[in-house]
């Protein structure tokens, strides 16, 4: 297995009686790019920080390429901050410079690099950021998409082996906020180094990132892949997955995470200790390919609709319905399954109905996209997770609408 180049072992950092770190262990891995998640104030940019050697830690160790940090000698300690640059929340450019002076400094300070070596590594950024023709030009003349490209060229210049982020794209609009998480990967891409970002943008960031590292009150509650992140259990990483997904809930009507935990306390509550229930579980199979081909607001009505019929078919039940992960909903009914092909049936025929997609004419894009249920029968004394793998376990096709395509009107 790789050797992280960055090891956090038992950290703590205080601010007097504020513990902002408290025995933090964590790994950070070559040509990786790893995002620092977590509410302001948990620490996020305090890591960065220590990691610069900006501030150093009162407990534990912070390892880069195995040596601690805190007994390097001068010449270590400089060959390390060489290797390491980064990228400012607010550009941190010098207005009375022109772009290419910006994009130059690093290298003209304390720097043994000739003119010629200079000119050479700034006209290669220059071009490959597409800043060619606005080398003379001052940040206040630049769009602030183009000021956060300079910025990166005055990261990136140096060529450094890791590139630290401190929320990258804060106050940008949606669009030029992901043209700069797609620059800094593109980048990470091309030239090698490992990029350590500090981000509020979920999910954006998911599809960017090698690595999450969750924090939470002075503790790394996760560490891992995001596909590890979306399936953990941890409260506080349901908080920030369910996040992505509360606004459209709430526009549906659908409850998830904690919300739905609650709920089904209190409903359960309803019912004797020895009360059957049958859990059935709606598979929405590629909602995400829906997204990437067909675009945001059509598979957001798709969902509308698929959850809209399940949620008054488990009410009429006195059921409990909600919203599991991104495809999967869950309802929980008493009684037995009997009900089950009557709320398939009711699926299908409002599927039917959908006048903003169709199946596909051969050779047009489209995305396949089809729907499974499963059910499982229990009692409240099964532990919730279980009662919904056992559904899943059990879920089969129910509808196959095929490839389809948006539709147009007229």
């Amino acid at each position: 297995m790789t050797e992280p180049l960055i090891e956090f072992k038992k950290v703590s950092k205080r601010f007097e009686s504020k513990v902002v770190l408290d025995k933090v262990d964590l790994s950070i891995y070559p040509a990786e790019v790893t995002t620092l998640l977590g509410k302001s104030g948990v620490g996020k940019s305090v890591t960065l920080k220590l990691i610069m050697g900006l501030m150093l830690p009162d407990e534990g160790e912070i390892l880069y390429k195995g040596r601690d940090l805190s007994k390097m000698d001068r010449k270590e300690r400089t060959q390390m901050k060489q290797q390491v640059n980064f990228m400012f929340q607010s550009n941190a450019l010098f207005d009375s410079m022109n772009i290419y002076d910006n994009i130059g400094l690093p290298l003209k300070e304390g720097s043994t690099f000739s003119p010629k070596e200079i000119h050479k590594r700034v006209q290669e950024k220059i071009d490959f950021l597409e800043l060619t023709g606005s080398e003379e030009k001052y940040p206040a003349e630049v769009s602030g998409g183009m000021q956060k490209r300079v910025a990166l060229a005055r990261a990136l210049v140096t060529r450094p082996q890791v590139v630290l982020f401190d929320e990258p794209t804060t106050g940008l609009d949606p669009v030029r906020k992901i043209n700069v998480l797609a620059m800094i990967v593109d980048n990470q891409k091309r030239f090698g180094f490992t990029g350590i970002l500090v981000s509020h943008d979920v999910p954006d960031v998911f599809y960017v990132s090698n690595r999450i590292i969750l924090i939470d009150q002075g503790q790394v509650v996760f560490q891992g892949n995001p596909l590890e992140l979306e399936h953990n259990p941890h409260a506080v990483v349901r908080e920030f997955i369910d996040s992505q997904q509360e606004l459209e809930n709430r526009v549906i009507s659908l409850n998830t995470g904690k919300a739905l935990e609650s709920d089904l306390a209190t409903f359960y509550a309803a019912f004797p200790d020895d009360q059957e229930f049958t859990l059935v579980l709606l598979v929405i199979d590629n909602i995400e390919g829906v997204k990437e081909e067909l675009g945001l607001i059509t598979a957001h009505k798709l969902l509308a609709r698929i959850s809209g019929v399940f949620l008054r078919s488990v009410s009429e039940k006195n059921g409990l319905a909600g919203r599991y992960s991104q495809k999967l909903l869950v309802g929980i009914m008493p009684g037995g399954s009997q009900d089950i092909p009557a709320l398939s049936d009711k699926v299908k025929k409002e599927l039917d109905q959908l006048d903003f997609i169709h199946e596909a004419d051969n050779g047009a894009q489209c995305v396949n996209f089809r729907l499974k249920i499963g059910t499982s029968p229990g009692t409240k004394a099964l532990p919730f997770q279980d009662f919904v793998a056992e559904a899943l376990s059990q879920s089969r096709h129910v509808l196959d609408l095929g490839c389809v395509q948006w539709k147009q009107r007229g």
